[in-house]
């Protein structure tokens, strides 16, 4: 281990203690009882396994949720709060709450849950007001104070909803009896706590938080600034988060006191506070793509208040902000706004002046060079108007995942206003924001066709992959909850119409885009884990390869992986084979939501049986190939920054390979054999296998681009985040892979796992003999041999054979393999990585010839395989087998999908298959 990251294990070994400490002693992890098996079976479990994570998350948290409720009240999500990882607002836990109170199926139960009697004094009597037990208080008094002074003395709030919940049991215990009166109360209490908002306070300044990236702390010329200054933008990811509460309590529809009024009053303080990204006159419809250096310093402001303060510019943000802070939000004075315009002036002279420059200079060369005036003279004018142009009409570009954020939380925040603006018989101001929103549905609409074409810009990102999704749920979930007709918008959920047909087009976009992304989890995907290439953030790399768990579902996680636990309830690899309480965040967008994935998909993500195959082109490379008990995945290419300097003339210019940018680059990661083989621990326990060293595997060309955040420790070691990228690492074709640097599962046992040996570094791996590939599900169809050349030169390759085609006698693979290959074996064990190879694949019967420092086998295509390109952002779903898997043509019954005309999106199921609609 080199010096500078000797400082960085320690940093990941405390992460993975925060994970398994910061739940508490009393918190509750889910668990989705026996994995599917078939897509049928796997879709017919998603309710009860959704269910199961709601309970836990509304029922058997409440320690983690009073705690973190308690310490946001009393110093707000504030760093410097005695515990700032524990000062947070419950809100992923208020969602499961919400979700109870939503689900019709449950009505009747309650949530109960069970407290350790031995904690409750040491865990809860901080979090009472006083800190100090009273007199001849028993520990389920404790408890019941606490959820009085908490919930039940929220303003307003009529009658003691939570009164009495703790009683005591037996064995020292408390039990825990939550009705949905008090859910309802513990929403409200939280929501309409008068430090919860769009800001952070720290050491008594109160700073709004804006939406998008932190293009507020850009350079700009106009206000003078010329170094990283200004507001932190982010707040767009707490806002979809917020929607999806607040659809979730419309849900739940009027009902009878206290908890109608609660829920009432926790919409109301949601619409004015909270979902402050919305369309307006002052604002328009859609978030900036562009950040121009002079006419666009940072984000848009946040806006508040109710419909009608929007339309007229009336609404006045909650939060009591120093100066700088209400400067950001927009509260200049008049005088203060002429002289930035002056300002601005200043500096468009300055461009005119700097291009002028550039036009002479390389005017007079060009003069010089050919011996013309007049040549020179027009090179001078077209430099300078190229400098000119670019500067003051380009822009840096936001990037993907917060645009997506913004405008779906804008499009579905509009609806609500036009629903309100309805009932108050505003027409005029339904129109401006129905007017509004139709551009913004137009922009959806074709921001969507992008993604289907083209693959997202961030794609597979940790951890941004999780918010474009997050905002493509929304969009399917909630987008036709609002009619735009005037007189039926003020109708919320009004279940006796249609979709409207506005709002058709961006559900189908929505669920079709879900569709690809839920196919690509699943023929990617291997009981429940995958590791495949990402754009940003490539620090994450490290902290995979180092030992992160690819199941530890929590910051910088692959959050598909949660979808794929929600939807098939693969959990063997997951730890303790439970959904612990920090994956609920990730799980909740999926259990929370209407989509589904179809049966024909879910199968293809649990039955292994067949063999499939897949390829991607986009920005970089993807493959995977699967048999029966198997999977591999090539690890893709490092690729090019996903945002840089757009300029009007047509051309992106990105910085400099250096710093952050670094970081927001795509990233490959190491070839991967995945089998179904547990761990098997000191004791002789299965534990997961689902970290990196754990597999076989190419690492590939190695890629170090320094360390992100680099400083000099206490000991002069240099201290950051590795950025490392494992590339070329694109050789996969069937059964077979290639590439440098190959590296055995760290439990490989030589002399229980090579087997056979059939030449020089060439040797068979029986999966039955061999812990680090033995399954031990005493299924023999998905036995295996593992064919592996490790050349003295660097590079190596595998085969991965079932046993029951030799009739499960290595013997017999060995033969085959020495008489298709015995001349090549001399060559292989002198060839360096890039010189030709020629290996015949005993699985495939044919010739593979490549280069293992710089392979890729097909990738042709944008998909093909499963997933089907055929034109533009036109594709199919089939569960094609692999045999058919290279015509790129799909096999039965398909989910046809095409884009292609932007505003009418066509999603449908054909040869016999029929497709689920949305909303349902």
């Amino acid at each position: 281990m080199s010096p500078r990251l000797f400082v960085l294990t320690g940093a990941v070994a405390l992460l993975s203690l925060w994970h398994e400490t910061a739940g508490g002693a009393n918190d509750t992890a889910a668990r989705f009882g026996a994995a599917a098996t078939d897509g049928t079976m796997a879709r017919d479990g998603i309710a009860a396994r959704a269910y199961a994570l709601h309970r836990a998350m509304a029922c058997g948290n409440e320690f983690a949720f009073a705690r973190g409720f308690a310490l946001a009240g009393r110093h707000g999500k504030a760093s410097d709060a005695p515990v700032p990882n524990l000062a947070q607002w419950p809100v992923t836990l208020m969602l499961g709450k919400a979700a109870l109170l939503a689900d019709r199926a449950h009505r009747a139960w309650d949530c109960e849950a069970l407290l350790s009697g031995a904690e409750v004094r040491r865990d809860w009597l901080p979090l009472t007001q006083d800190g100090v037990a009273h007199p001849g208080e028993m520990d389920h008094e404790i408890v019941n104070r606490v959820f009085r002074e908490l919930y039940d003395s929220a303003a307003g709030a009529s009658g003691p909803a939570c009164a009495g919940v703790a009683r005591e049991k037996e064995a020292e215990n408390v039990g825990l009896r939550l009705s949905r009166e008090c859910l309802a109360r513990q929403i409200r209490a939280i929501m309409t706590h008068p430090r919860h908002g769009p800001w952070t306070e720290e050491g008594g300044v109160v700073t709004p938080e804006l939406a998008g990236t932190s293009a507020g702390k850009l350079p700009c010329l106009s206000e003078f600034t010329f170094k990283l200054k200004g507001l932190s933008g982010d707040w767009d990811m707490a806002v979809i988060e917020y929607t999806r509460l607040a659809a979730l309590l419309y849900r739940f529809g009027r009902s009878t006191l206290p908890i109608g009024e609660d829920v009432t009053a926790a919409i109301a303080v949601l619409n004015r506070r909270f979902l402050t990204l919305r369309s307006s006159p002052e604002q328009g419809a859609t978030a900036r793509e562009l950040f121009n250096l002079v006419t666009s310093c940072g984000n848009l402001p946040n806006q508040y208040g109710d419909a009608i303060d929007t339309v007229n510019g009336s609404g006045v943000d909650p939060g009591s902000y120093a100066e700088a802070a209400n400067d950001a939000l927009g509260k200049k004075s008049f005088w203060d706004s002429l002289l930035r315009f002056l300002a601005a002036l200043v500096i468009i002279v300055v461009f005119l002046l700097a291009a002028a420059l550039a036009g002479a200079i390389a005017g007079a060369i060009a003069g010089a060079l050919s011996g013309a005036v007049g040549v020179g003279v027009a090179v001078a004018v077209a430099v300078g108007a190229v400098v000119l142009v670019t500067l003051a009409g380009g822009g840096i570009e936001e990037t993907e995942n917060h645009l997506l954020m913004q405008n779906s939380s804008r499009y579905v925040k509009n609806k609500l206003m036009m629903a309100e603006l309805s009932a108050q018989d505003e027409r005029k101001g339904f129109d401006t924001i129905a007017a509004l929103n139709e551009e913004l549905r137009v922009w959806l609409l074709m921001r969507m066709q992008r993604i289907a074409r083209d693959d997202f810009v961030e794609y597979n990102a940790k951890p941004y992959n999780r918010l474009s999704h997050a905002a493509i749920l929304n969009l399917l979930d909630y987008a036709c909850d609002v009619s735009w007709d005037y007189d039926s918008s003020r109708f919320i959920l009004n279940g006796d119409r249609e979709c409207d047909s506005k709002d058709r087009p961006v559900v189908d976009a929505a669920a079709a885009l879900l569709d690809l992304s839920a196919a690509k989890l699943a023929v990617g995907s291997l009981e429940g884990r995958r590791l495949i290439p990402y754009r940003r953030l490539v620090e994450e790399n490290y902290v995979y390869y180092r030992g992160r768990s690819l199941l530890e579902l929590g910051g910088g996680a692959d959050n598909q992986l949660a979808a794929l636990q929600l939807w098939t309830g693969q959990m063997r690899h997951a730890p303790d084979q439970e959904a612990k309480p920090f994956t609920f965040g990730q799980l909740a967008w999926f259990s929370t939501s209407q989509y589904r994935p179809d049966p024909l998909i879910l199968d293809i993500a649990v039955n292994k049986a067949t063999g499939r195959e897949q390829q991607y082109r986009h920005h970089a490379r993807e493959r995977y190939a699967s048999g029966n008990g198997w999977l591999i995945t090539a690890g893709g290419s490092d690729a090019g920054p996903a945002q840089g300097f757009r300029s009007p003339l047509g051309f992106t210019i990105y910085p400099p390979i250096s710093g952050d940018v670094v970081n927001d680059r795509g990233v490959g990661v190491p070839t991967t054999l995945m089998t179904g083989a547990p761990v098997l621990g000191a004791d002789g326990k299965a534990l997961d296998r689902a970290r990196v060293k754990k597999f076989l595997r190419f690492d590939g060309k190695e890629v170090d681009w320094g360390l992100l955040d680099e400083q000099s420790g206490p000991t002069g070691l240099l201290t950051g985040k590795p950025l490392w990228s494992f590339s070329d690492n694109n050789c996969v074709a069937g059964a077979f892979a290639c590439g440098l640097r190959l590296r055995l599962p760290d439990d490989f046992r030589p002399d229980t796992c090579r087997t056979r040996n059939v030449a020089r570094n060439f040797f068979i791996v029986d999966s039955t003999r061999c812990a680090a590939f033995n399954d031990n599900d005493g299924i023999g169809a998905n036995d295996l041999f593992i064919v592996i050349f490790q050349s003295p030169q660097g590079w190596g390759f595998f085969e991965v054979a079932q046993q029951d085609a030799y009739g499960r006698s290595i013997d017999a693979l060995a033969i085959e393999l020495k008489r298709e290959n015995g001349g090549r074996f001399a060559a292989w064990a002198s060839a360096a990585a890039g010189e030709r190879i020629d290996y015949y694949a005993v699985t495939q019967k044919r010739l593979l010839t490549f280069t293992p420092a710089d392979e890729a086998f097909g990738a042709d295509r944008r998909a093909c395989g499963v997933v089907n390109h055929e034109s533009g952002a036109r594709f199919t779903i089939s569960n094609v087998a692999a045999a058919e898997a290279a015509h790129c043509r799909s096999v039965g019954p398909r989910i046809f999908i095409d884009l292609n005309d932007a505003r009418n999106p066509v999603r449908r199921g054909e040869g016999g298959l029929i497709l689920e609609r949305y909303p349902r």
